[in-house]
């Protein structure tokens, strides 16, 4: 402990009391804080170590300082006035929070406990002062402060709202943006269980909400909330754990997302009304790329587009470019009095012929306001709305795709779009059906011309022989030589046999109808039963599997068969001829195998005699491969493999 040089009567009086007892010099000295004795014109008469540490300076400069010219100028009124006070009796003791300037200039915090010592005779000896130094708790205190207004500026700043939830819910603070969201003042809901604004349907979500947040995990979700008028409306809820005011609590970051869901929801709608379009123009396309009968392909598309667009009547023209006149090919649910008036129309006449002439859809909002439109329709359609479109292929119109809507029915572009799509989906099915027909006739054409060929060079032929043969066998006869004249008719028979071989077979060429109708087996059993069978061959038809194949590959089967069984009737002189089919998962396999004259095959493939180059051809149009082996005097097998599928 220090002290400074005190005047007689300051020794006296620090002496006095209680003859400076050592339990008090050693608590004075050795205390963790600071501590001073003060006379009373503000002079430090003694400081221990702790107080030289605090101020920073050394006990024999400390002690010629008074607590004025330490005291930082702010704080120095309310010292005076504390230690005007105990000096004048008004009090005997004191706390104070006050600053202090070190030497090195450093403001420091310190709280302040200053009592008064007196004599016996009550005289005022002189003040102690313990002084503790709380900079730091200061320091941590303001920046606590500062913190909490940040965050309490941002809390009630934020657009989004706030929520404060004890673990059982309660509400403990809202910030403004909650307040307004849900409707309610800040008061109204400190306290409240928020199951109060909570949509009854989601109040198991809350629980979930709690208990997820309680076992220290975040949480989000969605809800609906409810205001205090009772308007509804989406909120996206966050949640996670929150230590407030020390204790565990629940923070809620909740959005309002009502008019993103309702866009969600306007976009899902579109998504699923561009996704019902879309599969419509593809079942379109499947039937159109599926048949080539065109009536089908019309009756499919025309349902199909009727259920998209969700109308009941509707109707397919198709244009007659040798007539000029468009005609109604397929119809639905319209009116037979307005049937009879659009049945037939001149290109640039009625509705339908508008279009075509046009070349562009067209949307009449009222059937009785278009002048184009038939009585019929302006009569019992009055005030529903039409739409239509031109089915194009090639760049040209060949039709007319129609539907009719209820009455107010506003169709948008996109559905005028699609229905502009899907009529040009069903111009090509046309087109390719029309070109399939053609395709067709010249096939009919060709046979019919193939068959007066083999007309005229077999059987014309034999008939021919048969003819110079009887006109021989007469002039044998004149003559009497009757062994000529028996050899002669011999081969008259003979002549006449192979000639009705050949008529059978043609017969039967003419009639294609039995493979569609009957299938492969069928087709070829009607065959040897129609032909060989007749002819006296003895033959058989084997079958091992189960299959299932294209009309495609199924033709091509046939065909190879057929012309096999005419090699075997017409140039192999066959007694005997046997068929076997033979199914596998991923094969099918035919073999033709006849016990006749044989050939070499080597010599007629350059040719491409006896139909090998025609079978050989159907085999590789169908991803097939094609055998043939024989020799003279042998036989003939004929075998062809195609694929099971596809």
């Amino acid at each position: 402990m220090r002290e400074r040089v005190h005047s007689p009567a300051e020794q006296r009086k620090i002496a006095e009391p209680g003859a400076a007892e050592e339990t008090f010099r050693r608590a004075f000295e050795y205390a963790a804080f600071g501590m001073v004795l003060v006379g009373p014109d503000g002079c430090f008469l003694q400081v221990n170590q702790s107080a030289c540490e605090m101020f920073g300076y050394p006990a024999e400069e400390l002690v010629t300082k008074t607590f004025q010219e330490l005291t930082f100028p702010d704080d120095l009124e309310v010292g005076v006035e504390l230690f005007q006070d105990l000096l004048a009796g008004r009090r005997d003791y004191g706390w104070l929070e006050k600053r202090y300037v070190r030497k090195d200039g450093k403001v420091i915090w310190t709280l302040l406990s200053t009592a008064v010592v007196r004599d016996a005779q009550g005289e005022l000896l002189y003040l102690v002062s313990q002084i503790q130094d709380v900079t730091e708790r200061k320091e941590a205190e303001a920046s606590l402060a500062e913190k909490e207004a940040q965050y309490r500026s941002i809390f009630e700043a934020t657009l989004d709202g706030l929520i404060i939830n004890e673990l059982d819910g309660t509400i403990v603070e809202v910030n403004p943006a909650f307040c307004g969201m849900h409707g309610y003042t800040r008061e109204e809901l400190l306290g409240l269980h928020p199951t109060a604004f909570i949509h009854a349907d989601d109040h198991s979500l809350f629980e979930e909400y709690l208990q997820t947040v309680q076992a220290g995990e975040a949480f989000q979700g969605r809800a609906v909330d409810l205001r205090k008028d009772g308007a509804s409306f989406h909120v996206e809820v966050h949640g996670t754990p929150f230590l407030y005011r020390g204790k565990r609590h629940v923070l809620g970051v909740v959005r309002d997302i009502t008019e993103q869901v309702q866009a969600e929801k306007i976009l899902e709608t579109r998504v699923t009304a561009r996704t019902q379009e879309l599969s419509a123009l593809y079942d379109v396309t499947a039937v159109a790329s599926a048949s080539l009968d065109l009536e089908m392909v019309m009756e499919r598309s025309l349902d199909r587009v009727l259920e998209v667009m969700g109308s009941q009547i509707g109707g397919i023209h198709l244009l007659d470019e040798a007539t000029g006149v468009v005609n109604l090919a397929t119809w639905r649910n319209i009116p037979a009095e307005i049937v009879a008036e659009i049945q037939t129309m001149p290109v640039g006449s009625g509705i339908a012929g508008r279009i075509i002439e046009q070349g562009a859809p067209l949307v009449v909002p009222a059937m009785a306001d278009d002048p184009d439109a038939a009585p019929a329709a302006k009569r019992i359609l009055s005030q529903q709305v039409y739409a239509g479109a031109p089915m194009r292929a090639k760049g040209r119109a060949v039709g007319v795709l129609g539907i009719i809507g209820t009455e107010g029915r506003q169709f948008n572009a996109e559905e005028v779009a699609l229905l502009a799509s899907i009529a040009d989906q069903i111009g090509v099915a046309v087109e390719n059906a029309r070109l399939y027909q053609q395709a067709e006739r010249l096939a009919v054409v060709e046979e019919r011309q193939r068959l007066a060929r083999e007309l005229h060079d077999s059987v014309t032929q034999s008939l021919y022989s048969c003819t110079l043969l009887t006109e021989a066998a007469r002039r044998s006869a004149v003559a009497e030589d009757l062994n000529e004249v028996q050899g002669y008719l011999e081969a008259v028979g003979e002549t006449t046999q192979q000639a009705l071989k050949e008529m059978r077979l043609l017969v039967h060429e003419l009639r294609p109808l039995a493979l569609a109708q009957e299938g492969l087996v069928g087709a070829l059993q009607q065959r040897i039963d129609a032909v060989e069978g007749r002819a006296g061959i003895q033959a058989r038809l084997l079958v091992e599997g189960e299959f299932s194949l294209e009309p495609a590959v199924e033709e091509a089967l046939y065909g190879v068969g057929q012309e096999a069984l005419n090699n075997a009737l017409k140039h192999a002189t066959a007694d005997r001829v046997t068929i076997r089919i033979l199914a596998s998962e991923d094969l099918v396999e035919m073999e033709i195998v006849d016990d006749g004259r044989g050939f070499d095959p080597g010599a007629v493939r350059e040719g491409g005699g006896m139909g090998l180059t025609t079978m050989r051809e159907r085999a590789e149009q169908v991803g097939g491969t094609l055998a043939i082996r024989s020799s003279p005097g042998e036989g003939a097998t004929v075998q062809i493999a195609v694929p099971a599928r596809g």
